[in-house]
């Protein structure tokens, strides 16, 4: 009779503790899904939308509670109920995080915005680097303007920096998805984006596998990439808007009028390996400056 008693005891003892295990596991859940829900409320306060979606897949990641298949407890009536509350905020986690999975999968199949505003979202901010500037173009206003000058700079040596034509790259290599703009002045200017080696310092914009450029002029504009070029409508504005979608492969060159109007130039669909730098070429009497978009 002790025996059986002890025994009883033991499990009854056994089962307290595994309640108590599973009751710190709810407790647990309970207040990870409360902290998110308190994130999301939060982010959904911002207007960055990009920021958002980019944010809230955190708030997913946490790990489901550890509760042993084999432990079977017949729960009272109270204890349902706090199943089933759990469940249905768990549900309501879930749906949310599908929900923003679904939308980021959108962004990513349509490449393009579809208005000034959206593309803003995007801006990123460049500045010239002098070390890759030919000897006849001069940079100002804090490297955020390039313009051709007759009288060719004395320049340090330096294995980036362009010794045929007259162009410059911008600092800062892109990976992501940006957008920046540029207004252009003169007979004829070039916008590209290229891959960084010392092997392109020889070379012109649009004339290899490894860079993509629109050339811009009052006459015309022509899309360029491994020397083969594309005849494309006429520039209606000085300011060329560019939108970059690097894992996309998407890279477009809009024209963007005084009332932020989008008119496409052209897109280039490929697959890009590396980062990719802007970059300029300005014609005798032209200049290219970069915009801070307002």
């Amino acid at each position: 009779m002790c025996c059986e008693g002890g025994d009883q005891n033991s499990r009854e003892g056994g089962g307290r503790a595994k309640l108590r295990h599973l009751w710190v596991g709810w407790r647990e859940e309970i207040c990870e899904l409360r902290k998110g829900e308190d994130q999301l409320k939060q982010l959904s306060l911002t207007e960055d939308h990009i920021h958002f979606l980019q944010s809230s897949h955190s708030i997913f990641d946490h790990p489901e509670p550890d509760v042993s298949s084999d432990f079977n407890i017949h729960l009272n009536t109270s204890f349902d109920f706090v199943t089933k509350a759990i469940s249905d905020l768990r549900d309501k986690m879930e749906n949310i995080a599908t929900a923003i999975a679904e939308i980021s999968e959108t962004i990513q199949a349509d490449p393009d915005p579809k208005t000034r505003q959206v593309f803003l979202l995007y801006s990123c901010h460049l500045s010239l680097d002098p070390n890759t500037a030919f000897e006849n173009v001069m940079l100002s206003e804090g490297n955020s303007k390039v313009t051709w000058i007759k009288k060719a700079q004395r320049h340090s040596p330096h294995p980036e920096r362009f010794t045929k034509y007259d162009q410059v790259l911008c600092t800062e290599g892109l990976s992501g998805v940006c957008y920046w703009e540029v207004e252009w002045r003169g007979p004829r200017v070039e916008v590209a984006v290229c891959y960084k080696g010392a092997e392109l310092v020889e070379s012109c914009f649009g004339y290899t596998d490894q860079s993509w450029c629109i050339s811009l002029s009052n006459s015309g504009c022509t899309f360029w990439h491994d020397e083969i070029q594309t005849k494309i409508s006429e520039p209606r504005s000085s300011t060329v808007g560019v939108y970059l979608n690097h894992k996309a492969g998407s890279l477009s060159f809009y024209s963007v009028s005084d009332s932020g109007q989008m008119t496409l130039l052209h897109r280039a669909q490929t697959t890009f390996s590396k980062p990719l730098y802007p970059g300029f070429m300005v014609s005798r009497g032209a200049s290219v400056k970069i915009l801070t978009p307002k």
